[in-house]
C-alpha cells in the first residue's frame, strides 16, 4: 500500500483492489499504442527529460520489483504504465526494463 500512495502522489494512481479487468484496460491501451506506432518510431522517440515523470518511471521500477511476488496482476499494470510512459512522454534508460518486461 505504501508503494500506491507514492504512484498516487506521483500522479500515477493505481487501485488497490486492481484486478484482472484492470490488467486487461491497461494492456489494450499500451498494445493500441505500439500498434499505432513503427519500431522507427519508438527509436525516435524523444529522451525523457521532465523530473517528474523521471521520478515517476523510477519509482514505477522499484514498485515493480515488489509487486513481482506479491501480487501479479498489479506487477503487470505497473509495466503497462511504465511503458505508456516511455510512449508517451520520452525515453528514459529504465524504459528498456518496461519494453522488455512488455514483450516477456
Amino acid at each position: 500500500e505504501t508503494c500506491l500512495s507514492v504512484l498516487k502522489k506521483l500522479g500515477e494512481e493505481i487501485a488497490p483492489n486492481a484486478d484482472i479487468k484492470s490488467l486487461l484496460a491497461e494492456a489494450s491501451c499500451v498494445k493500441q499504442m505500439i500498434r499505432n506506432s513503427s519500431i522507427d518510431d519508438m527509436l525516435d522517440l524523444p529522451k525523457l527529460k521532465d523530473s517528474h515523470k523521471i521520478a515517476k518511471i523510477s519509482f514505477l521500477s522499484t514498485a515493480i520489483r515488489c509487486s513481482f511476488e506479491m501480487n501479479q496482476v498489479l506487477f503487470a499494470i505497473i509495466i503497462c504504465r511504465m511503458v505508456k510512459l516511455s510512449l508517451q512522454h520520452g525515453l528514459h534508460s529504465i524504459s528498456a526494463d518496461a519494453f522488455s518486461l512488455y514483450g516477456a
